[in-house]
This record gives C-alpha cells, sequence and structure tokens, in this order.
C-alpha cells in the first residue's frame, strides 16, 4: 500500500486536496533475529498521510463493507459494492447491459441473466437483494411496416434488505 499513488481531487471539511497521495506516509516493520537464527517480526508502526486522517477524524467518511462481504463469491462482491454505492435507502434499477460492464462480465447476456436470477433466489449478499425484471416498454417500437419489434428491457432491481430482522423486527410490529 505504501507504493500505490491515488491521485485525487476531494474535499474533506473545507480543505481540498488536488494531486497524489500514499496511504501510509511512512511505515516501518521491526525484526529481531530469534536463537534459531530466524528473523521474528516485531510491531509495525505505519503513519497514515495527512488527507486519509483528515477523511477520517474530522470528517468521520469511513466506508465500511459488512463482515459478510468477504464470504461472497466475485460477482456478489461487485454486486454488493454496486448496490452499496447507489441504493443506501431506497431501490435503484440497471439496465442488464450496463450491469454486465459495470461489473465487467465477459459472459453473454443471457447467461449473467442466469446468474443473477440464481443469486437474487439464494438472497446471500448482505444488506442488499436484487431482483431480476423484464420491462415492456409502454410504446412498443414500431418496424417500417408498423409491426411491433423488440423484446421487453431486462434490467436488475438493486435495493436495501429490511433493516430490522428476527426478534427486532417482532418486537417493532
Amino acid at each position: 500500500m505504501q507504493g500505490t499513488q491515488i491521485r485525487t481531487n476531494i474535499k474533506t471539511g473545507t480543505v481540498g486536496t488536488k494531486g497524489f497521495f500514499s496511504w501510509f506516509a511512512e511505515a516501518q516493520a521491526t525484526t529481531r533475529e530469534t536463537a534459531s537464527g530466524v528473523d521474528q517480526l516485531m510491531p509495525v508502526r505505519v503513519q497514515l498521510c495527512d488527507w486519509l486522517v483528515r477523511a477520517v477524524s474530522r470528517d468521520s467518511r469511513i466506508y465500511d463493507y459488512h463482515n459478510d462481504y468477504f464470504r461472497l463469491g466475485s460477482i456478489e462482491r461487485r454486486l454488493y459494492e454496486l448496490a452499496h454505492c447507489y441504493c443506501r435507502d431506497e431501490e435503484y434499477e440497471m439496465p442488464l447491459e450496463m450491469l454486465g460492464a459495470k461489473i465487467g462480465s465477459t459472459s453473454p447476456l443471457r447467461t449473467l441473466k442466469s446468474q443473477l436470477k440464481k443469486i437474487a433466489a439464494e438472497n446471500k449478499m448482505p444488506s442488499y437483494s436484487i431482483e431480476v425484471r423484464e420491462v415492456v416498454p409502454e410504446v412498443p417500437a414500431r418496424d417500417k411496416l408498423g409491426r411491433r419489434v423488440g423484446k421487453p428491457e431486462t434490467v436488475v432491481v438493486m435495493k436495501p434488505k429490511d433493516r430490522l430482522t428476527g426478534s427486532r423486527a417482532a418486537l417493532a410490529a
């Protein structure tokens, strides 16, 4: 992480930073040699960059993930990230083609659609659920002879799961 350079123009509070930074201003790992001649890692000292310290301590801008995020598969992780970004408190609808591009899928759309339906049925994504819907346009497209053409558009709806579960939901009722 020390060698990673991030380009930013993000403001934290009233202070803006345009330029590059690394997550760590400094990092130091101390080792000591054991009696058997093996290097043993001692405490590691890390100094965070000023931008990160300011963002967390002054502005409380922390982007957190649910602990179960790390148990998800690659597609589910990317879906969680998109849902976490787009639908904090309400549902968000995205065309299948756009979602495929955002998750980096190289599969044909019919395969992706099938995978998404399976993920929706399993409903293991923490904090969010997805639904695959077919949307029929109100005004169907027509060809040169006036015949209806095209098929329904597939959209993926991401929405927050009910925050109350189990006994807390019973108490609220």
